[in-house]
């Protein structure tokens, strides 16, 4: 009896546990997710920043990275705007990294001739170098 207490006590541990944590996840989420500019989340302001790239693939396809709805005066103020408060998003972004499996990938993509169109590794290139403007804005 005392052996299916104990597993039952762990059991409940390890529930609460992850109850605790996925609580935890959201909480950030959302508190990520309501920082605005003028009306527009973060995301759409941090798409405004400088780099922006067009990549088009062997098929004649385009993908855009990055936008060209606001000025670049527009989105620094925005982001100016938003503060320290935004802190987390930028270092995420810049921390972002491709996966060594995603690489080999891309890479022999490369070599056939998509240069990247599908994989989008140069949108982490483009996303750090934002963080980079975010981060450095007066």
């Amino acid at each position: 009896m005392p052996r299916t207490r104990s597993l039952a006590v762990c059991l409940l541990a390890a529930v609460l546990s992850v109850a605790a944590l996925v609580c935890g996840v959201v909480v950030a989420h959302q508190r990520e997710a309501k920082l605005c500019w003028q009306g527009r989340p973060l995301e759409y302001w941090f798409n405004q920043l400088g780099s922006r790239e067009t990549m088009r693939s062997p098929s004649g396809a385009v993908w855009r990275y990055g936008s060209w709805l606001e000025t670049p005066a527009a989105s620094a103020n925005a982001i100016r705007g938003i503060g320290t408060d935004a802190l987390t998003f930028y270092l995420r972004k810049l921390g972002r990294d491709v996966g060594s499996r995603e690489g080999q990938i891309a890479i022999a993509a490369r070599r056939v001739g998509f240069e990247d169109f599908l994989f989008r590794i140069r949108g982490v290139d483009s996303e750090r170098a934002q963080a980079v403007t975010a981060l450095i804005l007066p």
